[in-house]
């Protein structure tokens, strides 16, 4: 009988040690998974070569950018086309510039501003802080309440039922660009779309992490499609080309005096 059970429990521990983080982790320990949300989404330290496609209709233009990134503060230059090369995105403290290599000038502008004509603003390159910005809870959603969001299919609704659906809105006081955030998690744990509402109830945007591989030796989500409108034509894809963390990235990249050095590619 004593050997059964410890049969019973080796089988049971080696059941467990198989199954994904986050199923490990247990589905009730949210703080567990709002971190490793924000372990996807942000880095300490690091580079990017990345592409960024804006899709609007049967007509798409892309742009190749360098995008250095510390915590949730980043910068990045366009390199091609010719026409943006040089043009400089900086969010630092929440605080965003755009620099301007044709008139030799950096002008502020707001977190809510679009990069080079797409669908991704400085916020969602950023990233929400979900921790720190918002109250989150798990969400159970129905399957009719699945079937009445945008740009759902089957697929999908299988990915939600097994994983989780938080619902992060805004703490009292903060001030943060989209005031009620819709966090959908497969059963690994991982992001795979965001859905962004005003304090109203209005959808905003959606954005989808797609397609997770190695990356820089991290398994990030190697695409990321914005969706700013319901429009199913108008989209903006970014693809990550190439990924640095080990490096530090000099804090004097992030500030406004350093913009026309980096436009120049120092």
């Amino acid at each position: 009988m004593k050997m059964r059970k410890n049969i019973f429990f080796l089988l049971l521990s080696l059941f467990l040690f198989s199954l994904p983080i986050f199923k490990a982790q247990g589905a009730n320990d949210l703080l567990s998974i709002l971190k490793h949300v924000d372990s996807i989404m942000v880095e300490d330290n690091a580079k990017y070569k990345l592409r960024m496609a804006v899709t609007r209709g049967d007509k798409t233009v892309e742009y190749e950018m360098t995008l250095w990134s510390k915590g949730r503060n980043f910068v990045a230059r366009t390199e091609k086309p010719i026409a943006q090369k040089g043009q400089v995105f900086l969010i630092n403290n929440n605080n965003c510039w755009t620099y301007y290599p044709n008139i030799n000038k950096s002008v502020k502008t707001s977190q809510n501003q679009r990069l080079l004509g797409g669908d991704f603003s400085f916020t969602d390159l950023a990233s929400v802080n979900l921790i720190e910005d918002y109250d989150s809870e798990f969400y159970k959603l129905r399957k009719e309440d699945i079937w009445e969001m945008p740009l759902v299919d089957g697929e999908f609704e299988e990915l939600i039922e097994k994983g989780v659906t938080l619902q992060c809105l805004a703490k009292e006081g903060r001030t943060v660009t989209y005031p009620k955030v819709m966090v959908f998690i497969d059963e690994s744990g991982n992001p795979v779309r965001l859905d962004f509402f005003t304090i109203s109830g209005q959808l905003l945007g959606v954005l989808f992490y797609q397609d997770y591989g190695n990356l820089g030796g991290k398994e990030k989500p190697l695409t990321m499609v914005m969706r700013a409108s319901l429009n199913s034509a108008n989209y903006t894809t970014i693809t990550h080309l190439e990924a640095n963390y080990d490096l530090n990235v000099p804090q004097i990249y992030f500030t406004e005096a350093y913009m026309k050095n980096l436009s120049i590619g120092r």
